[in-house]
């Protein structure tokens, strides 16, 4: 059985005890952090502000609490930041000495202030329907990690060998989260390193989106098991907390963009585009029902769907190796696999080489008479070039593992080159080098 390169990543509850999410309680579909009101970052997506019948008015003041809020974080995280480069250190960390951890502490003290002063000013916005709902759809996103709060082992009675019986129950899906981070994070470096650089922050996107999904997946997984830890009162009184249903799968970001979207993928961005619409030559019509909402599926015919799909893949680069579909069609044996495997993590080493390079010695801007926002882009065009310069030399050692009917088949695939530098021109477009 022929396996992928790197890890892949992975595409009856009882009663209403639903979707959700497992973690940390502060991940929260990776709505909010540390210091973030959950309760104002749902407000953000349309389908909350229905479900509260948000007024003009109330919207306008939300907006300029979350405006407040945010600035007040940066502050903060600004004034508190550790050493330049170095990640914050964490308390799980068994290095750290006791002055560490109590900062830690305090840090992590202030940040829940932060939180608790945000909600108190949110509380006076809403009504006291708005703010029962809106308590009851955040208890919904915490999901499985909501049994570990305060507030819900109170309330729920919830007993020490029933919550050490939860914390197994996490452990097992943290355990999960992590294999898939990991996995994500070797998938997002060999994307960066092979592919069309300037997609990086579309890539990005879909990964957050696709995370959360995975995550709400996990949720999913978890609820039933701790449905099942629990008494039936304590259901019934878990079920009353969280209210009527509300569908988390159809949360969407202010852009109209579905926040779970397991789907996320650089084809459905594409597809966005006026020069692919050029490309792929569709009709008024065709534009029209895109932009309406219907799925690519419905709207494509096979021609137009096969060269989108070729796009694509030409704009993943040499990471598109790494593809289950593409060492299937392709028919890569074992042997080709592990050499490829080499390759493309040479690659990914030689990039992030470069990357801390680059970065080792920074022009100074003033004392080259250069405009900040130029050097900046300098910068930027010599990732560019050394990039392309790994590209070449990697896809040239590539070819050599393929046979000529395997090269030929993945020619196929990628179909006739396109120029990305067409969508340059586009606002709001993701610029993307010459190919």
């Amino acid at each position: 059985m022929r396996r992928g390169i790197w890890p892949a990543m992975l595409s009856g509850t009882l009663g209403v005890l639903i979707l959700a999410l497992v973690g940390n309680g502060q991940e929260r579909l990776g709505l909010a952090g540390r210091g973030d009101s959950l309760r104002l970052a749902l407000l953000r997506s349309p389908e909350v502000r229905r479900e509260l019948k948000l007024t003009d008015e109330q919207i306008e003041r939300i907006t300029r609490l979350e405006a407040e809020s945010k600035q007040t974080k940066k502050q903060f995280d600004s004034a508190t930041k550790g050493e330049k480069g170095k990640p914050r250190a964490k308390l799980e960390d068994p290095n750290l000495t006791d002055a560490q951890r109590q900062a830690i502490l305090a840090r992590e003290a202030q940040l829940d202030g932060f939180e608790q002063q945000t909600d108190a000013r949110l509380d006076a916005v809403l009504t006291a329907r708005q703010r029962t709902r809106l308590s009851q759809i955040a208890l919904r996103v915490q999901g499985p990690s909501a049994f570990l709060t305060p507030e819900v082992i109170e309330k729920l009675g919830i007993q020490p060998e029933q919550l050490q019986a939860i914390r197994e129950v996490l452990g097992v899906m943290k355990g999960q989260q992590d294999q898939y981070k990991e996995a994500q994070k070797r998938s997002s470096e060999l994307a960066r390193a092979g592919g069309e650089f300037a997609l990086e922050k579309v890539r990005k996107d879909q990964e957050k989106s696709q995370g959360r999904a995975f995550m709400y997946k996990l949720g999913q997984q978890a609820m039933p098991e701790i449905g099942r830890i629990l008494s039936r009162h304590q259901r019934e009184l878990y079920n009353h907390m969280i209210g009527p249903p509300f569908e988390l799968g159809k949360l969407t970001g202010r852009d109209g963009e579905p926040l779970l979207d397991e789907s996320a993928n650089l084809a459905a961005w594409l597809l966005k585009q006026p020069a692919i619409h050029d490309e792929l030559k569709l009709t008024t019509a065709q534009r029209n029902d895109l932009a309406n909402g219907k799925s690519a599926g419905s709207v494509l015919d096979a021609r137009q769907r096969s060269r989108l799909n070729q796009i694509a893949l030409q704009a993943e680069g040499l990471s598109a190796l790494a593809r289950p579909d593409v060492i299937r069609a392709l028919r890569l044996d074992d042997e080709q696999l592990q050499q490829i495997q080499g390759i493309l993590g040479g690659l990914m080493d030689e990039s992030r080489r470069l990357r801390d390079q680059l970065k080792a010695e920074p022009p100074d801007p003033a004392a080259a008479g250069l405009d900040p926002a130029v050097a900046k882009e300098q910068a930027r065009e010599r990732m560019r070039a050394g990039s392309t310069q790994l590209r070449e030399d990697v896809t040239r050692r590539v070819a050599a593992v393929l046979t000529r009917r395997q090269s030929e088949a993945f020619q196929r695939l990628l179909g006739e080159p396109f120029d990305f530098r067409k969508l340059r021109s586009e606002p709001g477009a993701a610029a993307a080098p010459p190919r």
